[in-house]
């Protein structure tokens, strides 16, 4: 009689385990706001390096980084091009790329995905295709593997087109971003999407 306790004992265990894990991923109700982690000398600095750059967010986000570090262009892009496209060299604990990475969103994404990530266009209504970021499977899946992560930056890199459009909804075209954008924006629009509220906190503005 030993064993069929011992055995639904640890049962129960894993069971409270996930449902406890369940519950921390969807207490985590992120991704952060963006007035919480976009510094707004951020925002004015890279929307005057669009306008120089006449649009080209790529060569825009290149010519910023060059100044903020004191590095050539050419070595930046060189670093960029060799950037993992499987594997996210950022973390959602890291406050600057979060911060750089709602700049990023908010910029070039929240118009077609919402300003709260929620898969809401600009006029309110759902996109087809788009992900609500807060919702807890997704969230989730975001945190324990690298695989799903992948899948973002595939998706934003490569853009993804709906064939169909269920009635009420706008057809999800989603446009290939691998030219307009570099590795590391792209990256950091995705660990911004995997970030939380207390992402904000230690950011200045």
């Amino acid at each position: 009689m030993a064993r069929p306790r011992l055995a639904s004992s640890i049962w129960l265990l894993v069971g409270v385990s996930f449902v406890g894990a369940v519950a921390l991923v969807a207490c985590s109700a992120g991704p952060a706001p963006l007035s919480s982690v976009v510094g707004d000398a951020d925002l004015v600095a890279y929307q005057g390096y669009l306008r120089r750059q006449d649009s080209d967010a790529r060569a825009a986000y290149l010519a910023w980084r060059s100044e903020e570090t004191g590095r050539p262009i050419d070595q930046l892009a060189a670093e960029d091009a060799a950037l993992s496209e499987t594997h996210n060299p950022f973390k959602s604990s890291d406050a600057w790329a979060v911060s750089r990475g709602g700049l990023i969103y908010q910029v070039h994404c929240a118009s077609c995905h919402g300003a709260a990530a929620d898969g809401l266009g600009g006029d309110g209504q759902p996109l087809m295709g788009a992900k609500d970021f807060h919702h807890p499977h997704i969230r989730m899946a975001a945190r324990l593997s690298d695989g799903y992560l992948a899948g973002w930056y595939e998706k934003i890199s490569n853009g993804t087109v709906a064939e169909e459009s269920p009635e009420g909804r706008a057809p999800g075209v989603m446009p290939a971003m691998k030219d307009a954008l570099t590795r590391e924006q792209i990256w950091l629009a995705v660990t911004y999407l995997t970030s939380d509220e207390r992402s904000g906190e230690e950011v200045s503005r």
